[in-house]
């Protein structure tokens, strides 16, 4: 079984962590206890959260669509295929990055993380995310 704390530590691998703890919300959300970590070199946060079941981590993800969605930003995302769920929104200095898989959920926000966005998707990914 795969930890939160793995999550985060296997960026580690390809981004200094310079601070990680635990979290139960971003902004007025909460969708339950997470971690999140800051990288050097990113200018945003990474935040994981793992649910004992997958319509959890759906759940939490619809949560986050409904709050932040807005279909007439210029940068606007949202693709659901059941099992797997991609958000990503501009939302003033700050880009918004969610996704869903299994019962993981993850959302990283910052300004110009689009080459981080990808490499955590990328390293993530490679990892089988079984409960």
């Amino acid at each position: 079984s795969y930890s939160v704390e793995a999550a985060i530590n296997v960026i580690a691998n390809k981004y200094m962590i310079l601070d990680t703890g635990w979290i139960n919300g971003f902004g007025d959300m909460e969708p339950g206890e997470g971690r999140y970590a800051t990288f050097d070199g990113v200018d945003g946060f990474l935040m994981v959260f793992r649910y004992d079941d997958p319509d959890q981590a759906k759940a939490s993800w619809d949560k986050i669509t409904k709050r932040y969605g807005n279909p007439f930003k210029l940068k606007y995302l949202k693709i659901n295929m059941g099992t797997y769920g991609v958000f990503t929104i501009r939302l003033e200095n700050t880009d918004l990055y969610s996704w869903y898989k299994e019962n993981w959920l993850f959302v990283i926000t910052g300004d110009k993380i689009e080459k981080f966005v990808m490499d955590v998707n990328n390293i993530y990914k490679t990892i089988r995310t079984n409960r």
